[in-house]
C-alpha cells in the first residue's frame, strides 16, 4: 500500500471517529457524473465495466479526493434489466441515473400480518412476481429471466469488485464504503408501499406498520448486514476468513472494523413529522446503527432531505463518536454546532453553489464551512448531494473548491 494512501486511509479513520486527523478529509460523490465527464455512458459501462474504471480514474486524476464512495457502478441495471424491471433506469442523456417508484404490496391487513409473519418468504413469493415482470411468464421465460439476471449480477459484482481494487491502485485513492444498510422503514417506504401507501398505512394500519418494521428488523435486516458486513473486511483476507467461519459456520456475527464505513442513505425521514419518525422510523433506525456499532463498524447515514433539530437531537442517544451524520439540505454550520460533540459531520458544499456560483463565492463558502465545521476534527467534505450529470456542477469550480479545500483543511 502506498504511503499516500495510508496517510489518506489514517485521515478518513479520524475523521470517522470525531477525532482531528493532519487535515480534513475530502470524500467523493460523482456518481454518474463521473461517466459523462469521461465521454461514456452508463449502456457503454454496462457493456464493458473497464469503461467505468477508466472514467471513475480520470476524475481521480483530475480533482483531489481522499476517498471515493462509489467505484464505478451505483445500481445494478443489468440486474434489474434482465427481470424486466426499471427500477433504475438512464435518463436521454445516457448518463443520469433515476430511480421509478414501483410499489408491489397492498396495504391490506392480509398482506401486512404475511410479512410480519415471514419478511423473507413474502419478499420471495409475493413482491418479487409482482416487481419483476419477466418472472411471470412461461417457464422457459422465467429461467431466461433468471439466467439473464444473474448475468447482470455478474457484471456488476465484477464491476465493483474490479473497481474497488483498481482504483486504490491506480489513484492512491481508498473507497470508504465497506457495507450497505437499508432501514427496515425505507425498505416498505421504497419497495413495498411507496411514498404514498406509507403515507395512508401511518394512519390507516399503524400498529401493523411498526409490527412490520420490527419483523425485517429482526429476520431480514440483520442477516443482510451481516452478508453486506464482508465488504467491511475486504482489505484484510484473515479477518474475512473469520468473518465467513463466525457467520456461516458457527451463525454468529462478523467483526468489523472503523474504517471503511457502512453507508445508509434514509429516504422517509424528511417527509414525516417528529411524531411520525419517533414511533415508526427511530426504534429500527437505531437498532439496525447499534448493530453495527456492536460489530465494531461506523456507519456514514446520508440524511436526505431536511431532518431538523428535533430529528437530529436524537443521535446524541447512540453510542458517543459512532455515526457520521452526512448532512444533505440542513444548515450543516448549525448541525455541526448542535450534535459535532456525540457524532462526526459530512457535507458542506451544495451542488448548486457548484453549477451556478462563481469560483470566488464557491471558495469563500468553502471557507466559511471550514471556518465553523473543521475546528477539532469529526468533519469531512464532499457536496451535499451526488452529482449525477455533467450538468449538476461546473468541473472548474469543483477542482479549485477540492484543491482549495484540501490546503486550507490542515490542521
Amino acid at each position: 500500500m502506498s504511503k499516500i494512501k495510508q496517510e489518506k486511509i489514517r485521515r478518513l479513520t479520524l475523521a470517522g471517529e470525531n477525532k482531528q486527523p493532519d487535515c480534513v478529509p475530502i470524500t467523493s460523490q460523482i456518481e454518474t457524473f463521473a461517466y459523462g465527464y469521461a465521454g461514456t455512458t452508463i449502456a457503454e459501462v454496462k457493456k464493458n465495466p473497464i469503461k467505468g474504471v477508466q472514467a471513475y480514474k480520470k476524475c481521480y486524476e483530475d480533482f483531489y479526493f481522499d476517498a471515493f464512495f462509489e467505484p464505478i457502478f451505483v445500481h445494478p441495471f443489468a440486474f434489474f434489466d434482465g427481470l424486466g424491471a426499471d427500477s433504475y433506469f438512464a435518463s436521454d442523456d445516457g448518463v443520469t441515473a433515476q430511480h421509478k417508484e414501483i410499489a408491489p404490496m397492498e396495504g391490506t391487513e392480509e398482506e401486512y400480518k404475511a410479512l410480519i409473519k415471514d419478511p423473507t418468504k413474502f419478499f420471495l413469493d409475493v413482491i418479487n412476481p409482482r416487481k419483476f415482470p419477466n418472472l411471470n411468464g412461461a417457464e422457459s421465460g422465467q429461467r431466461k429471466a433468471v439466467v439473464d439476471a444473474m448475468k447482470g449480477a455478474g457484471s456488476f459484482l465484477v464491476g465493483m469488485g474490479g473497481g474497488n481494487m483498481a482504483l486504490p491502485i491506480l489513484t492512491d485513492t481508498p473507497g470508504f464504503m465497506g457495507g450497505f444498510i437499508e432501514m427496515p422503514y425505507d425498505n416498505i417506504f421504497d419497495f413495498l408501499r411507496g411514498f404514498k401507501g406509507s403515507s395512508i398505512d401511518m394512519r390507516r394500519h399503524p400498529d401493523l406498520l411498526v409490527e412490520a418494521t420490527e419483523a425485517i428488523f429482526e429476520t431480514y435486516t440483520t442477516e443482510c448486514e451481516k452478508i453486506y458486513s464482508f465488504l467491511n473486511a475486504l482489505s484484510s483476507p484473515p479477518r474475512l476468513v473469520k468473518n465467513a467461519y463466525n457467520v456461516f459456520v458457527k451463525a454468529g456475527e462478523p467483526e468489523c472494523s472503523s474504517f471503511p464505513w457502512f453507508f445508509n442513505p434514509t429516504h422517509a425521514p424528511s417527509f414525516m413529522n417528529q411524531q411520525q419518525y419517533e414511533k415508526f422510523y427511530w426504534p429500527t433506525y437505531k437498532k439496525t446503527l447499534e448493530l453495527v456499532t456492536k460489530w465494531g463498524g461506523r456507519t456514514c447515514t446520508l440524511l436526505e432531505g431536511e431532518w431538523g433539530p428535533e430529528k437530529l437531537e436524537l443521535f446524541k442517544d447512540l453510542k458517543k463518536d459512532s455515526v457520521i451524520l452526512y448532512v444533505e439540505n440542513d444548515d450543516i454550520c448549525a448541525a455541526k454546532k448542535q450534535v459535532g460533540d456525540y457524532q462526526a459531520i459530512m457535507g458542506g458544499m451544495p451542488i448548486s453553489l457548484l453549477k451556478s456560483g462563481t469560483k470566488k463565492e464557491c471558495l469563500d463558502h468553502t471557507m466559511k464551512v471550514y471556518d465553523e465545521c473543521a475546528p477539532g476534527g469529526g468533519f469531512i467534505f464532499t457536496t451535499d448531494k451526488s452529482l449525477l450529470s455533467t450538468d449538476d456542477c461546473n468541473p472548474e469550480n469543483l477542482k479549485a473548491v477540492n484543491a482549495f479545500a484540501h490546503a486550507y483543511g490542515r490542521y
